[in-house]
């Protein structure tokens, strides 16, 4: 499981810039675990999707699915649903090798300590924070969390 938080944007839609990120992201999951098995989601607001869309391309990936239990904005009054968002995860992960989630900075906060806490496999661990365009990867099977800058 890699979560990635979306790159930079303005009025809700990816910059240039965020743009850019996305293709640096991209090389380093790429770096990291490959480019085959990889199934994508992301929350399902603009700047996700654009972020997942870059990804799914670079990846040569199916097209991503989006899912509103993946994006919270306390801000706005949308508050993380963790369970939710776990299962929203879960379900896509189920056929794929590699599931990378595009979301917002609160479940990659979040997320980690969720799984962390139901699986006794895996650390308890103050979780850095994530620029935008970074990732954080979680390998579920050896209970090891890294981030991937």
């Amino acid at each position: 499981l890699i979560l990635v938080r979306y790159g930079s944007y303005e009025n809700g839609h990816l910059t240039s810039e965020g743009e850019a990120m996305m293709e640096r992201t991209y090389r380093v999951i790429r770096d990291d675990i490959g480019t085959e098995g990889v199934t994508i989601v992301s929350a399902d607001v603009p700047r996700a999707h654009q972020s997942a869309n870059i990804l799914t391309e670079l990846f040569g990936a199916a097209l991503p699915h989006s899912y509103a239990a993946l994006y919270a904005a306390p801000e706005d009054g949308i508050f993380t649903n963790v369970a939710a968002a776990y299962a929203c995860l879960k379900e896509a992960g189920e056929s794929t090798e590699v599931l990378i989630a595009v979301l917002s900075r609160e479940y990659i906060e979040e997320l980690p300590v969720f799984l962390a806490a139901s699986m006794p496999h895996m650390p308890i661990v103050e979780m850095p924070r994530l620029e935008r365009g970074e990732a954080l990867r979680i390998d579920l099977d050896a209970g090891a969390i890294r981030v991937l800058r």
